[in-house]
Formats: C-alpha cells, structure tokens, sequence
C-alpha cells in the first residue's frame, strides 16, 4: 500500500481480515485496534503499550463478539471501510508528517486511533477501564524517544550520565543499594528469557499512579533477581 510502512500495510490487511472472519459486512475502528493488539504488528511498540494498560487482543475480541455479534465469513475490500476508520487513517497520515516520516507506520494509525474519541474502538478501551488518553499520552512519549535514539540526540553514554547525576540525590540508596541500571550499562546483567509475563506485570504496577510498589515474593533460585536485572536492562536500553 502506498504512503504506508511494511507493518502499517500488514495492520489494515489483517483488520479487513478480522472483521471478515468476525463476518461483519463493514471495517472499522474496533477490527483495526484489533489488528493493532496482536501478533501481526511485528516490531511494533503498540501492542506493547496497550499491554501496560491490560489491553490485551484476547478480552478486546470477546468484547467486541459481545457488542457486534460473530457471523459467517465475509468478503470485504477497502471499499468496506467505515467514514470513521478512513477518518482515523486520514489522522494517521497527520501524525506521520509531525514525526516527519514519509510513510505511515501502524505507531502512527494507533495514535490517531485513540485520538478519535468517538470511535467505537476508544469506547471498548474505556469499557475495559482504560483511559485513551493515557494510553497516547505513553506511545508518544515512547516514540518520541526511540526518534531521538535513532537521530542520534541521546547516545547511551548521555543516558548513563543522567542516571549518575540522578544517583546523587539518593545516597541512602547508594550505600545499601545496588544499581541494576548501572550495571546494565556496564554489561553486567544477563539477558532475560521466559520471564517476559512477570516482567510485564512488574511494569504495569511501576507505572501506576498510586500503589506503585512491586514485591517479588519466591524461593531462592526462582529467577527475582533476573526479573530485575531484565527490567533494568530494558531501561539501560
């Protein structure tokens, strides 16, 4: 498709075939949020922020089977597409040229998704009890960051020395502590495997408002300070 990243292309393709599957006779803003959750946004930070928030494919699909039912397979085309999800694809085009890209990226289709807030897609985030605005306010943050890594702006050396700076209001810490993010940048915590789900979860309560203090509870051996030691590793990174 042009004027569309690989992964875009691939994210409406699928939401055309979602709502084929679902035998619905229209595309619209929920089959692509949809696309947008699951697999097939390969490299896409998406799904990943919608995760943060417990906006996962599987409960997305039931809800939508409960508002819209489920009927035999149809044959949909581009032409199929609802005024609304044009209009979230027109916005998608808008959020490209801000971010100075020449092609739309499924990043992009998300942004202008969950800026539509009358779209039936935002209503199924907010009835799993979500805020869109939350959600958009994160992705952007988390582009607008891997944009300055890509330019260049913030090498990981000027990363590191923010976090040394950072260290010197906490001498406490310093003292009976250890940095794991450190270590990260010095190499020293190994890369974690088949943790992925506890780490997740771990996220998700570090970025809430309040009640914000995860424990990691086990026998010794289990993998707690693996899970750390990942986690401070994906912020190093």
């Amino acid at each position: 498709m042009k004027g569309f990243s690989t992964n875009a292309a691939a994210v409406l393709e699928f939401s055309r075939l979602i709502a084929s599957e679902l035998g619905h006779t229209y595309i619209g803003s929920e089959h692509l949020l949809l696309s947008l959750l699951s697999d097939n946004d390969i490299g896409g930070v998406t799904s990943r922020v919608f995760s943060h928030f417990n906006i996962n494919y599987t409960d997305t699909l039931s809800r939508v089977v409960s508002l819209f039912g489920r009927g035999e397979k149809t044959a949909l085309s581009s032409c199929d597409i609802t005024p609304r999800l044009s209009s979230i694809i027109e916005g998608g085009a808008e959020f490209a040229s801000r971010f100075s890209q020449k092609k739309v990226s499924s990043e992009h289709l998300a942004l202008s998704l969950l800026t539509n807030s009358e779209s039936v897609a935002v209503k199924i985030i907010e009835l799993a009890g979500a805020k869109s605005i939350k959600i958009k306010n994160l992705l952007l943050a988390v582009m607008e960051n891997e944009e300055k890594l890509v330019l260049g702006e913030e090498h990981p050396n000027t990363r590191r020395e923010k976090f040394n700076e950072m260290r010197k209001q906490t001498p406490v810490l310093n003292k009976y502590g250890r940095d794991l993010v450190i270590d990260a940048f010095d190499g020293k915590c190994e890369t974690l495997v088949g943790r992925e789900k506890e780490s997740e979860r771990v996220i998700r309560v570090l970025l809430r408002r309040g009640k914000n203090n995860p424990c990691l509870i086990g026998e010794a051996g289990v993998g707690k300070s693996a899970v750390a030691e990942g986690i401070a590793k994906r912020i190093a990174e």
